[in-house]
């Protein structure tokens, strides 16, 4: 993504400045592109008794998807994110709270990314 001018001063997105001194512009590192495919990142601190952070990414043909937490029983918990965003990376944070805004008990809980046809998900560990 890239900004033209003062037309364009709404459009959001993340940018990276990458200057390569003493060396050429052929030199330069390369700046990664928009992810290849939706994927979920491990979630962090693992066990928590705070908030934990979600890492997730989003490819440049985007579509549709949904993070939810789910107990041991595979009963849905809360959904974090649903819908559709620009292709790019993206985190989100569970508090430890379900959909009523009740705090859940300690205990195994999995966190699911649903896209089309994929299906990632990874184990979080909560402490009370």
């Amino acid at each position: 993504m890239h900004k033209t001018d003062a037309n364009d001063l709404s459009r959001t997105g993340s940018y990276r400045l990458v200057i390569a001194v003493g060396a050429s512009a052929v030199d330069a590192p390369q700046v990664e592109g928009a992810p290849a495919s939706f994927s979920l990142g491990a979630p962090r601190p693992n066990p928590s008794d705070e908030e934990t952070s979600i890492r997730f990414d989003v490819p440049a043909q985007g579509g549709s998807f949904r993070i939810a937490v789910y107990d041991v029983n595979g009963r849905r918990v809360i959904t974090l994110a649903d819908g559709e965003r620009p292709a790019g990376r993206y985190e989100t944070t569970w508090n430890g709270r379900d959909a009523q805004g009740e705090r859940v008990g300690s205990g195994v809980y999995f966190v699911r990314l649903e896209a089309g046809t994929v299906h990632e998900t990874k184990r979080i560990t909560r402490l009370q």
